[in-house]
């Protein structure tokens, strides 16, 4: 049936290139107009998930508040003195004499209304203009007077409309004329840059990935018109693909932004081995060339499309949503490709390219004799059991050097040093406050919760949190609302707050007691910030934890402290990212081998699969261990992704040895014949692999160059394991 179709596409190739055309540009519209790039924690773990919920509920009852910090260097807003050297400068608009700081003031609050105008932003927080001075605002402005912050609170923003939000944030902060620098950072400032690293990856990366390859294909078929028909199947089924994902309303990510380039490497494979058969065959009609090559690869080229399309859509049963959309989204791809590989690229090439008769590969006797005494089998034979040794050793190294893999978990190494945002936060967190909010959700009772004994062990809570050496502030309704002075004792605390809480106006600004302290029905809402400087994922959540735990032991009865916030979402990513390694890891595995046993009807050929295709990915988690690579949301996809590409070569090699079976057919025979027809589109398709992913290198956002630079490291393990160890096992088994 699949040779019917594909030599009826050959015949009918005015309609096979007019629906293929009508396909792409409905498919393409889609992807123009519906594509969207979101690197927010939301789009990592699914809704049903335990803290994604408890975070959804802390949200419903508070409110957004992702923000950005504007930090000004150099502003010269005070030069304290022998008797106020190291106490906290106080930003007065009215005080007499001042000229310059008044002039800073009036310019702050001027970019303050700016901010506040730009789409997206919420409110503007500042040391001037704070309706909670006490705490909350007393590390807007450094000791020494040289630094100053504002806090812009924004509204959730996804894609383009985030990007402009950014842009415009930016052009604010840089046209204020404060100080001599200005730094731009927070989590809203980190989800940019991320979002930055990801539209690099899919738009300014993959014309790289495509010359890169461009160039290998011209220097295996020696032939403009292959490669360009080669380069379109490639381009068609990206676009095909993308307009799938923005069908389905699917985010673009750092981890999916890199299927474009991974669709470009699966079509040219294919291509490389459907253009090689066509230039084998001796037919002097091009219909009958096609129609031949077509035959000859077909079987092979849908087998190997089969298990590499399972194995990505083995990642499904990743837990991280990226994972799972990349597994759904290249197997769809992986399908696409080779579908257009045998009807697109025929009909195609077909019209706009008819090589002569002497054009194809057509061995004289003279290289017949050549490529008889040429038998690389039998070094491999000869050296079997050495080749085998060896790729032991090397697997005992990789598996010390997979112990020492570890899971990445500081934000701040996704990028290189001198990144803005890496400056931005280093020098915020150094002169100002920390970035990372950590929440604590007291809720119960409204009794329970507005009581002394509440109060006592928030304020124990803050005693506590000020030993900490990566804490900077903390902000709560009993900690740094001007209603209630820390030195108020506990009971009139408590009374004073249920008075504030009762009395206050349904317009109270935000930032008030009102924003911290929410009482809906019978259940009265507290919420506690702990504002740390940006650590590991483990050191803010084991902090995090410790600061829950305090809270809890002290706590009246009914009243529950949880902590939620970003800290303990990425926390579950982090989980996560070993058990969906190994999950996905294992499921391509069993995927793979189950239908390699059915389509060889060998249970041992199968099996005896398996160590080319893990041997290389064993190797290269190895690598990153030994390397000192992190095991982080991009990488983590390296082992899954790679199943499904090392894959093809190995079972284009054992459907050749398949092929070549004979009663007097030697291992030796079968494999030499194997190296004769499948050797030069296995070692082009590999070093293609390579050289397409080894393009990511060009990238400075750390997931993408370090997922680049490990598939193609293990594309060029598969291809030693392909043409060495797998022939030598081939052998032993003969």
């Amino acid at each position: 049936m699949p040779l019917r179709i594909a030599r009826a596409a050959l015949d009918r190739r005015a309609l096979t290139l007019g629906i293929v055309a009508l396909l792409t540009l409905v498919l393409g519209a889609c992807a123009a107009f519906g594509l969207r790039i979101d690197n927010s924690i939301d789009a990592w773990l699914p809704a049903q998930d335990a803290e994604v919920a408890r975070y959804k509920r802390f949200r419903g009852v508070f409110g957004e508040d992702t923000f950005y910090v504007v930090a000004f260097d150099g502003v010269g807003l005070c030069d304290p003195g022998p008797d106020d050297a190291g106490s906290d400068p106080v930003v007065e608009p009215n005080a007499p004499g001042v000229g310059a700081r008044e002039l800073l003031v009036a310019r702050l609050e001027a970019l303050a209304a700016k901010l506040a105008t730009i789409d997206g932003v919420d409110r503007v927080v500042g040391p001037s203009n704070s309706p909670t001075p006490s705490r909350a605002t007393a590390h807007l402005a450094s000791s020494d007077g040289g630094s100053i912050a504002l806090i812009v609170y924004t509204r959730p923003l996804h894609g383009d409309a985030a990007a402009a939000r950014h842009a415009a944030i930016e052009s604010a902060a840089d046209g204020a004329d404060i100080g001599s620098a200005t730094f731009i950072a927070g989590p809203e400032a980190i989800n940019h840059a991320l979002d930055r690293g990801s539209t690099q990856a899919f738009a300014l990366l993959f014309p790289i990935v495509v010359l890169v390859v461009a160039i290998t294909l011209m220097i295996a078929l020696r032939s403009v018109w292959p490669v360009i028909g080669i380069l379109l199947v490639a381009a068609i089924s990206s676009v095909w693909t993308l307009g799938a994902v923005a069908l389905a309303d699917r985010p673009l990510n750092m981890v999916l932004s890199t299927l474009p380039s991974l669709l470009v490497v699966l079509g040219t494979a294919y291509s490389l081995h459907l253009a090689n058969a066509f230039r084998r065959d001796e037919h002097s009609d091009i219909r009958e060339r096609w129609s031949a090559a077509i035959a000859d690869t077909l079987h092979p080229c849908l087998l190997t499309a089969g298990t590499t399309a399972a194995g990505f859509l083995a990642l499904a049963v990743a837990d991280l949503l990226p994972v799972r959309d990349l597994g759904l989204f290249a197997g769809l791809g992986t399908l696409c490709s080779v579908a257009l590989v045998f009807t697109f690229l025929p009909a195609f090439l077909h019209v706009v390219w008819s090589p002569a008769p002497h054009a194809a590969i057509v061995a004289s006797a003279a290289n017949a004799r050549a490529a008889a005494a040429w038998s690389p089998a039998r070094a491999i034979h000869r050296g079997r059991f050495a080749i085998l040794a060896i790729a032991l050793v090397a697997v005992a190294v990789a598996a010390a050097g997979i112990a020492r893999l570890r899971v990445e978990s500081h934000i701040l190494s996704f990028f290189p040093d001198n990144d803005p945002v890496v400056v931005a936060t280093r020098h915020i967190e150094e002169r100002l406050l920390g970035l990372t909010a950590l929440d604590v959700w007291v809720h119960g009772p409204t009794s329970g919760v507005l009581s002394a004994a509440t109060v006592i062990a928030v304020r124990d809570l803050v005693a506590f949190a000020d030993t900490e050496s990566d804490v900077t502030d903390v902000v709560g309704p009993i900690v740094s609302d001007s209603v209630l002075p820390e030195r108020l004792p506990a009971d009139a605390a408590a009374t004073a707050l249920r008075e504030a809480l009762a009395a206050r106006a349904d317009d109270a600004p935000p930032g008030t007691t009102r924003a911290r302290v929410q009482t809906i029905g019978d259940a009265t809402h507290l919420r506690v910030t702990v504002a740390a400087r940006t650590t590991s994922i483990e050191e803010s959540a084991a902090l995090l934890e410790r600061l829950g735990s305090l809270l809890t032991r002290d706590l009246p009865p009914g009243v529950v402290a949880e902590t939620t916030g970003a800290v303990p979402l990425l926390v579950r990513v982090q989980a996560m990212l070993l058990r969906t390694q190994m999950e996905t890891f294992a499921a391509s595995i069993v995927v793979v081998t189950s239908l390699l046993c059915i389509a060889f009807r060998s249970v041992s050929l199968a099996l005896l699969s398996l160590v080319p295709n893990v041997l290389p990915i064993t190797l290269t988690l190895g690598t990153m261990g030994w390397c000192g690579v992190p095991l982080d949301v991009a990488t983590v996809t390296v082992a899954g992704v790679a199943m499904g590409l090392v894959v093809d070569d190995t079972i284009h090699i054992l459907e050749r040895y398949a092929r070549s079976a004979g009663p007097d057919a030697s291992a030796i025979a079968r494999i030499d014949s194997v190296f004769r027809t499948a050797g030069r589109p296995v070692i082009f398709t590999s070093l293609a692999t390579a050289a397409g992913f080894a393009a990511f290198a060009c990238s400075d956002f750390q997931p993408v160059f370090f997922f680049g630079s490990l598939i193609a490291l293990t594309a060029i393990y598969a291809l030693i394991a392909d043409l060495l160890v797998l022939p030598a096992l081939l052998m032993v088994r003969a």
